[in-house]
């Protein structure tokens, strides 16, 4: 059963959303934890620098006052510095925690206030060493780290859930990571193997299996053209396109209005005759069934493709002007330069293709038009070849 390349990629979408919703999530958790751990070791630092506030001693006072005055100011600056970041950036709509968390700050606020006021006390020139004050000053040191304890003792149910949910989604995102390696890493090669099939020219690309809907739709459409001539004199056997009494016959069939814009370009491979006295007649094969596929993929219901000569290919296409003609020719020669074409034992051959590109006139028949690209078809192959010549006036009836 043949995979749909469309659906392949809508199940690709939805799995990259889904992965990057729950990339994301995690990134957030990881993020408000990484918050949290910043928030407790703030915590654990006024800890800190309280208990440095009680041992600074009264042998130096002037410097012990002048430490206590920074250090207390520290303290209370990094409680003021908790109330701005507040809980927690999602955690607060998550746990319902915030109006309970801010009550607690405020509390500890109040009892930093407290504990420099009894330190206060105790670091002054004169009457401050005293037994009283120092045990107001410790007693206000142990409400305060009591307060401390109970904002840390708050957090470990919300960091216990928080690391519940960070498993969770972890789990979720590595199981969909890799269910998505999984089943798309096959069905990306069968397409890949497709796609490749159709540009990359070597022995084995015709013996190749389609897998994909898509490509064996346009391998279909390009392989088996359907046209109105049912004669076989009229079709080139090689490459199933029209030869020139085809080109001709199914030309002179169609309508065409005197205001239509018809281009017609000749197109022959670079030194073809150096390529078939230095690779096999198989590879020759390969190489011409190859550029009638890469011409026949810019050709639309109007246009015709014709394979006129050996080497030589005929293109009549119909584009709203003939400069749009001229870059889509354009195209076909470029996307000749960049394919791929392999000899069997796995060497790249450049191929390239020049052309010659002008507007048909209307009262001058297709064949005649052909002869007289025929005619520039040498000066086009001048030098290295890969381009075209091109002209938007209207040729000369001869």
């Amino acid at each position: 059963m043949k995979i749909s390349i469309e659906k392949t990629f809508s199940k690709l979408r939805q799995f990259i959303v889904l992965s990057f919703i729950l990339a994301l999530l995690l990134v957030l958790q990881l993020f408000m934890a990484s918050e949290q751990n910043k928030k407790d070791a703030s915590l654990l630092a006024q800890k800190k620098l309280v208990e440095q506030i009680t041992t600074l001693g009264h042998d130096d006072i002037d410097l012990s006052i002048i430490q206590f005055e920074g250090k207390s100011a520290q303290v209370l600056h990094k409680i003021n510095k908790l109330s701005i970041y507040q809980f927690d950036l999602i955690g607060d709509h998550l746990y319902n925690q915030t109006l309970h968390y801010e009550n607690e700050l405020k509390k500890l606020y109040s009892l930093g206030q407290l504990f420099r006021d009894k330190a206060a006390g105790w670091y002054t020139k004169n009457g401050g060493n005293s037994k009283r004050n120092k045990a107001s000053m410790l007693s206000a040191q142990e409400y305060f780290n009591l307060q401390i304890g109970v904002i840390l003792e708050l957090q470990i149910p919300i960091e216990s859930q928080r690391s519940l949910y960070i498993s969770i989604i972890a789990y979720m995102l590595f199981f969909n990571l890799l269910t998505g390696v999984l089943l798309f890493s096959r069905n990306l090669q069968k397409i890949y193997t497709d796609i490749k099939s159709l540009y990359a020219v070597d022995v084995d690309t015709f013996k190749h299996v389609i897998l994909t809907e898509e490509v064996d739709i346009i391998s279909k459409r390009m392989g088996n053209r359907q046209n109105a001539i049912e004669n076989s004199t009229m079709i080139d056997t090689d490459t199933e396109l029209l030869n020139y009494k085809g080109l001709i016959f199914d030309f002179s069939a169609r309508k065409f209005k005197s205001t239509q814009i018809i281009s017609v370009l000749l197109l022959q491979i670079d030194h073809f005759d150096a390529l078939d006295k230095e690779y096999s007649l198989e590879f020759i094969n390969i190489v011409i069934k190859k550029i009638a596929f890469i011409i026949s993929l810019f050709q639309k219901n109007v246009d015709l493709v014709a394979r006129i000569d050996q080497q030589v290919f005929a293109f009549v296409l119909m584009r709203k002007s003939h400069e749009d003609a001229v870059k889509e020719c354009e195209k076909i020669l470029s996307t000749i330069e960049e394919t791929r074409f392999k000899i069997p034992q796995g060497k790249s051959v450049p191929i390239t293709a020049s052309g010659v590109l002008i507007l048909k006139a209307p009262a001058l028949s297709l064949g005649d038009t052909v002869k007289q690209l025929q005619d520039l078809l040498p000066k086009a192959a001048e030098g290295d070849g890969n381009r075209i010549i091109h002209d938007n006036r209207r040729p000369k009836i001869l």
